[in-house]
């Protein structure tokens, strides 16, 4: 989906596609993965013979998408002749979806430009090969007077103290309300900020868990808060939460030495927070949407079940866990003894936190 937000799916097909090309699969894009991207578009395929003759195929749906991807991203910046980069990219991918036969290889160039000045001609605009603030605005379907409202503008940083939220849904009210139906502004989802949970917020709230791979529900719970936590909107501050900037760490749940804030991945946040929730919780009363999502971007089952598995998962991250809620049905005798081995032998490489290991094993 071209909703401009680098959410767990996009993070997915990334490493999908470092794989793909030998790279290291982090999800991260950075230049080895931008320049194979450019690469793959770039490579001209072999066309089959009735390839030659057919017409090209206009989509008015890509061309809006592409158009809307390329202004949410470019903002300020004025592209022309000799600029290069992603933004490019995203322009030569917008004119390839009007028609033109264009490659896409990051660098603005003669047919960059050619291509640049037929698009201003269709919407009347003076053809200078320059992409500024009117060839923008017509990219997202904008003329005449309404051109300068479709450029994007910039958004103050907002502070949201997602901690205090209650569980949101369908009815409820209140400025907690009003800081997520902001959340979903910022991400892209036309709605009125009011505070009212009525079925605009609902229906977005749905999309957003949707387009985070999270049970779409409609329900603001901890695995949605979670799941922002990891992945906030642009200009969004998620405040009030786990700061694992601070020294002092969270005995049991957070190692002594406790990582700093740049050192924290997305995942490990997620992990440290269910471990948090789940050693206070009662089997029966833990936060399954948390669980869930904590499952889902692990790979694993997303029962919502916290199991051995799922104890398991949060060890890797160097968290003693909590003991398992849930044990399986069948073999459970045995599933326990190699879930205390495993501990054990968490505290044979762990010495410094042996106690810790040894006194979740004897729980179990």
């Amino acid at each position: 989906m071209l909703d401009g937000v680098f959410g767990v799916a996009t993070e997915d097909a990334t490493r999908a596609f470092q794989r793909a090309h030998a790279l290291t699969a982090d999800g991260v894009v950075g230049p080895q993965t931008l320049a194979a991207s450019v690469a793959a578009v770039a490579k001209p395929a072999t066309p089959a013979p009735a390839a030659a003759t057919a017409p090209k195929v206009i989509d008015p749906a890509r061309i809006a998408s592409t158009g809307a991807a390329f202004a949410k991203a470019v903002k300020s910046t004025v592209l022309k002749r000799n600029s290069s980069g992603p933004l490019v990219i995203l322009w030569q991918v917008f004119l390839r979806a009007t028609g033109a036969d264009l490659l896409v290889d990051a660098q603005f160039g003669v047919a960059t430009e050619d291509a640049t000045k037929v698009f201003q001609r269709s919407k009347n605009l003076t053809p200078d090969g320059i992409v500024g603030p009117a060839t923008v605005a017509a990219a997202t379907g904008a003329t005449g007077t309404a051109a300068a409202a479709a450029i994007p503008k910039p958004v103050t940083p907002t502070n949201i103290t997602a901690s205090k939220w209650p569980t949101l849904r369908k009815g409820s009210t209140g400025d907690a309300v009003k800081e997520w139906q902001t959340v979903l502004v910022l991400a892209g989802y036309k709605l009125t900020v009011d505070g009212v949970f009525g079925a605009g917020t609902d229906s977005a709230t749905r999309a957003w868990q949707t387009a985070h791979k999270l049970t779409a529900d409609g329900i603001v719970g901890g695995g949605t808060v979670a799941a922002l936590r990891a992945q906030p909107p642009p200009n969004v501050k998620v405040a009030g939460d786990l700061d694992f900037a601070s020294d002092s760490p969270l005995p049991g749940i957070i190692p002594e030495a406790a990582p700093p804030l740049a050192d924290v991945s997305p995942d490990r946040s997620l992990a440290a927070r269910l471990a948090l929730h789940l050693s206070s919780a009662a089997p029966g009363a833990e936060d399954r949407e948390l669980v869930e999502t904590f499952q889902r971007v692990k790979g694993l089952n997303p029962t919502g079940n916290y199991g051995p598995g799922t104890a398991r998962a949060l060890m890797r991250y160097g968290l003693v866990p909590p003991p398992p809620f849930y044990w399986p049905e069948k073999h459970s005798g045995r599933e326990r003894r190699e879930y205390r081995n495993d501990l054990l032998r968490e505290a044979n490489k762990d010495p410094q936190r042996a106690r810790e290991w040894n006194a979740a094993a004897s729980r179990v």
